[in-house]
């Protein structure tokens, strides 16, 4: 699973330090306008995970715990990316749940070494 597959969540775990509920979204696609547009698709299937009540549902230990949506990037977000995230982040704390944004592993694949 990966944004490219809008309609499923691709992990739900706790963080142990926290207590927090991180459900992940797994993003290996360099940065272009339909990488926006798939995210925001796999954006808007977490929230209506949320808002829908279905993660209390399917995760009962949800309950209670504070909500992130983390972004787990292989390549460093573009300008366009950044302003998107901006605005994303808005919106998901509207739901009550926070974005955090992450590379994957010890650096972005497109950083020089």
């Amino acid at each position: 699973m990966a944004v490219e597959t809008s309609s499923t969540i691709d992990a739900v775990g706790v963080y142990r330090l926290t207590g927090a509920i991180h459900l992940s979204i797994i993003d290996a696609l360099p940065w272009d306008d339909r990488h926006l547009e798939l995210l925001q698709e796999k954006l808007n299937t977490y929230l209506a995970f949320i808002e829908s009540g279905e993660i209390y549902r399917s995760y009962p230990d949800a309950t209670e715990r504070s909500l992130v949506i983390d972004i787990i990037m292989r390549f460093r977000p573009s300008q366009r990316a950044e302003f998107f995230f901006e605005q994303a982040r808005a919106v998901i704390e509207s739901y009550g749940a926070t974005l955090t944004l992450r590379h994957a592993g010890t650096g972005y694949a497109d950083d020089s070494a």
